[in-house]
């Protein structure tokens, strides 16, 4: 009787504390490739979080996790300057080239975030293009893309720089 008191509370621990040592799966993977002879390391850099693999046969892959999208930095030296470019949770393939000892961003794939990206920056470049007095066409394109991507920090840049062009948006419109 003794031994099947001891018995359950000892189960049950064991389950609880399997329960609790499961290990979050990555939520975004990112793969790439290096052109041309490099050998070292390459440090990817992303809100306060600093990874770092070795590149072999000119290839390299971090995994991790993140909340919303985010801008992060491709780097030969944590103190050298790095492309950027947005991902969230998302399968990203990259190619890199090395030259004067930074890397260059030659290729991406695999990522919604900078097909945001790349169309923000085409259709806000055409209505400034286009426009002769562009300001409430970029207001209602910069609304648009607020109000659809709250949290993607690309988003609050374009508004940054927006905004503190004297000439494009009010102090109204930035409200």
């Amino acid at each position: 009787m003794k031994l099947k008191l001891l018995f359950l509370p000892l189960t049950l621990l064991i389950i609880s504390s399997c329960a609790t040592d499961k290990k979050t799966l990555p939520n975004f993977m990112l793969s790439g490739a290096v052109e041309g002879d490099y050998v070292g390391y390459i440090y990817l850099k992303y809100n306060e979080v600093i990874d770092s693999t070795l590149v072999v046969d000119n290839k390299f892959y971090f995994e991790g996790n993140v909340d919303h999208p985010v801008e992060a930095f491709l780097k030969q030296k944590l103190d050298e300057a790095g492309p950027s470019f947005y991902f969230a949770q998302e399968n990203i393939e990259l190619t890199v080239t090395p030259k004067n000892g930074r890397f260059y961003l030659t290729e991406i794939s695999g990522s919604k975030t900078m097909l945001l990206v790349e169309s923000a920056l085409e259709d806000l470049g055409a209505i400034l293009e286009e426009e002769l007095n562009p300001n409430e066409k970029l207001y209602a394109a910069l609304k648009n893309l607020i109000e659809e991507n709250p949290d993607n920090p690309f988003v609050g840049e374009i508004f940054v720089e927006l905004v503190t062009d004297a000439h494009r948006l009010t102090l109204d419109q930035s409200n």
